[in-house]
């Protein structure tokens, strides 16, 4: 029953229709947001350097490189800009678009395509492409750092290690789909589609009659 359950995941998701936007497209959205949503939400822990160690700017993202008081606060003021950058901006400021998928002229809908919600953003940015893929965004580090310090053990290695195995075979199963869904796609039921669409212009259409 669970081989068949599992056999019935996989084809719904190999045979479904292919996607209007390039794994060229997604690449290139998905370097401007890992940098730009990485230096975004890694403000706190620079200012919070110059403010307890020395005026020098120093462009690190560890919470590790500040005194053990604050490491808990900059962390979770990290992750407050992370949501914001992830979640917020394409909820509220541009719907299903981050800056990198602004520039590239994509966004991210739901299978529907209809607009996302804060519910399917949280799942599919934070849940899936923060804490289980890890490597999708870089603060993700800043959580395994996190961790690091309320349980007084340096697991960094180990989370590092098992978000690159998960995140490897989610770039791989892109890859290889039509609709170049990964997993943080697949659970959440979103996919990546061009803002000028045929595909769901036509979907919208078709919901009007």
């Amino acid at each position: 029953m669970l081989s068949w359950k599992l056999k019935m995941f996989i084809d719904k998701f190999r045979y479904e229709e292919g996607s209007d936007v390039s794994l060229g497209q997604r690449v290139g959205a998905y370097i401007i947001d890992w940098y730009v949503g990485g230096l975004f939400s890694s403000i706190p822990i620079f200012i919070l350097y110059q403010i307890f160690i020395e005026n020098e700017l120093v462009l690190s993202t560890s919470i590790f490189i500040l005194p053990p008081q604050v490491r808990v606060w900059a962390a979770l003021l990290v992750f407050v800009l992370a949501l914001i950058y992830y979640v917020l901006v394409p909820m509220f400021l541009w719907k299903g678009q981050t800056l990198g998928k602004k520039i590239l002229k994509i966004k991210i809908v739901k299978d529907d395509y209809s607009e996302v919600d804060f519910f399917t953003l949280c799942m599919r940015q934070i849940v899936f492409m923060f804490l289980i893929e890890g490597r999708f965004i870089m603060p993700s580090t800043i959580f395994h750092e996190f961790i690091s310090v309320l349980i007084k053990t340096n697991v960094v290695l180990i989370c590092s290690s098992i978000c690159y195995c998960i995140t490897f075979l989610s770039s791989l199963v892109a890859f290889n789909l039509r609709s170049h869904k990964a997993f943080h796609d697949m659970f959440a039921h979103t996919k990546v589609m061009r803002i000028d669409s045929k595909m769901m212009k036509k979907a919208k259409r078709s919901k009007k009659y």
